[in-house]
């Protein structure tokens, strides 16, 4: 029954690319996600997957089908549109941008990047340390050691936040300090999520999109999952996850 939401969200992934032709779009972006998901997980490599339930099944059908109304109708309305403009000659005025000056926009980097290391060292006061440094020095400590109620949460989310918002910007040297503190706290997480939005951030951004932007993607998301393992061998270990997975001796 698995092939139902498949198939589903691999002709909505389809449907959306053809229209937009854009692979960072809504639809190509939760069909890509969701189709890529369901169709690994069919092959059952691991002994810990089961066999999904009708229930499963038709919960996820049906997230596929409410998320596609909404966007494919907003295709609709923008094509309307975009052809009552065309028909009757008006020229589109374009919104004003306003843009703040370069002063004022260095201010606010400058701020933001107080408030991150603030709350940096707070919890590497309070957690006397950080992962990395306790992998160097052979702590009995892990990542999950590091955390500070409340503290930690919102100080995850800012990073994140803050750091795909700088990530491509120009003249922002913090950008550096934010790629800097996953590692430190030896997270793939905080570290891949700062990656992408940033990148999400960039491309809808763009004016002139890169003539080929699909194939920058694409060795993007496979360096990005080569570099993610890594990562995590060295954080957890290669034997550990290979515990926790439990595949199938075939595998």
């Amino acid at each position: 029954m698995i092939i139902i939401p498949i198939l589903l969200s691999l002709t909505l992934l389809c449907v959306d690319f053809y229209i937009n032709r854009k692979i960072y779009s809504p639809g190509v972006v939760f069909n890509g996600i969701t189709f890529i998901t369901l169709f690994l997980y069919s092959f059952q490599l691991s002994y810990i997957q089961q066999t999904l339930s009708w229930k499963t099944i038709l919960l996820l059908t049906l997230c596929i089908i409410w998320f596609s109304i909404p966007v494919f109708i907003g295709y609709s309305l923008n094509f309307k549109k975009r052809e009552s403009i065309n028909t009757k000659n008006i020229e589109q005025v374009k919104p004003i941008k306003l843009q703040k000056t370069d002063a004022s926009s260095s201010k606010l980097d400058f701020i933001l990047f107080l408030i991150i290391c603030s709350l940096f060292v707070v919890e590497v006061i309070y957690n006397k340390g950080f992962p990395l440094l306790w992998k160097l020095t052979g702590s009995q400590k892990t990542y999950f050691d590091f955390k500070m109620p409340i503290i930690h949460s919102f100080f995850v989310s800012f990073l994140i936040l803050v750091g795909s918002y700088s990530l491509f910007k120009k003249k922002c040297y913090y950008k550096w300090v934010y790629l800097l503190i996953p590692i430190l706290i030896i997270s793939r997480g905080f570290l891949l999520s700062i990656i992408v939005e940033g990148c999400i951030f960039y491309l809808v951004r763009l004016q002139k999109k890169p003539k080929y932007l699909w194939l920058y993607s694409i060795i993007g998301v496979l360096v990005a999952v080569i570099a993610f393992g890594l990562f995590g061998n060295f954080r957890t270990g290669e034997n550990e996850f290979l515990a926790v997975a439990q595949f199938k001796p075939d595998v």
